[in-house]
Order: C-alpha cells, then sequence, then structure tokens
C-alpha cells in the first residue's frame, strides 16, 4: 500500500538544508521546475534524487529525479539506453510501478521525473 503525502510527512524533506549533496551543485539544483532536495539513490550509471515541483498557494509535489551520471551524458550508447528505458517505464501502467511524469533535457543532460513512493528502500527491507 503506498502512503500519500497529504498533511506533512515531507515536512522535514522541504525544511531541511538544501546544501550540496556532491552530486548536483549551485544552479543545476533545480532541473526544469524541480528542486533537487538530496540524493536518495544511484548507482554506475543514473543517480536518484528526491525533489519538488512548488506551485501556487503551497502547491507541492515530491517526485523522484533520475539523471545520468555526468560522465554517462556524453556517451550516446548511454544517452539511448536511458531514453528507451523512460519510454517503456512511460507505457506501464500499474500500482505497483511509479509513474513516469515527465522527460526533460537541459544543459546537455537527460532527467525524467517520476511518481516518488514514500517508504523504505527494497534494499532495506532485504
Amino acid at each position: 500500500m503506498r502512503k500519500s503525502y497529504t498533511g506533512n510527512a515531507l515536512e522535514s524533506e522541504r525544511t531541511s538544508d538544501d546544501s550540496g549533496d556532491g552530486s548536483l551543485s549551485g544552479d543545476a539544483r533545480v532541473l526544469g521546475r524541480y528542486r533537487v532536495v538530496r540524493e536518495i539513490g544511484g548507482g554506475s550509471t543514473c543517480m536518484v534524487h528526491l525533489a519538488r515541483v512548488e506551485g501556487p498557494n503551497g502547491f507541492e509535489r515530491w517526485v523522484a529525479l533520475k539523471t545520468l551520471r555526468p560522465a554517462r551524458n556524453a556517451d550516446a550508447a548511454f544517452v539511448d539506453a536511458f531514453l528507451e528505458e523512460t519510454r517503456a517505464a512511460a507505457c506501464v501502467g500499474h500500482a505497483n510501478v511509479a509513474s513516469v511524469i515527465e522527460l526533460g533535457h537541459e544543459g546537455g543532460a537527460y532527467w525524467v521525473a517520476t511518481e516518488h513512493v514514500y517508504g523504505e528502500s527494497l534494499a532495506t527491507l532485504l
């Protein structure tokens, strides 16, 4: 069962220090309309960050923002694989799969915003 973000489930994230996590810094902490809060996972190819989009009257939505590692953005094979994975994920509609919200390209780098499902990671559960 998924937890929703009603109330202040992520209040500590919203008010936490947004200083660098080593992977994005300065103006790069905003990708498209998303404000990067912190890194929440990653591997040798990609990083995943907790981010939020803010709107009028205090509206905010939390997302997982996946980016290719900087060294991988210059490799066409990695970019193609990232885009193909994103296209495939966007075609899946299932309660147990995070929805793709948006694909973006900024400053020579691709990123994808997906639904963020609050809870423990699979690695922690295992």
